[in-house]
């Protein structure tokens, strides 16, 4: 919680090295975290749903 930087979560649904529970814990216990889930995504959701992550990484550095 002591972390106040804003932290934008991607993560895959269907991530089998790490459950969505632990993103979900991240994106509760740090203050300015924003977590977006890809249902249909593994692991690596930055390769299989390039543009849909890329767009959110843009938009994140700007905002």
């Amino acid at each position: 919680p002591a972390i106040t930087q804003p932290v934008r979560l991607l993560h895959g649904g269907e991530d089998k090295l790490m459950p969505v529970a632990a993103a979900e814990w991240l994106a509760d216990t740090l203050p300015n975290a924003r977590l977006s889930v890809f249902g249909d995504a593994g692991h690596a959701p930055f390769v299989s749903r390039a543009q849909e992550c890329a767009a959110l990484i843009e938009s994140f550095a700007l905002d």
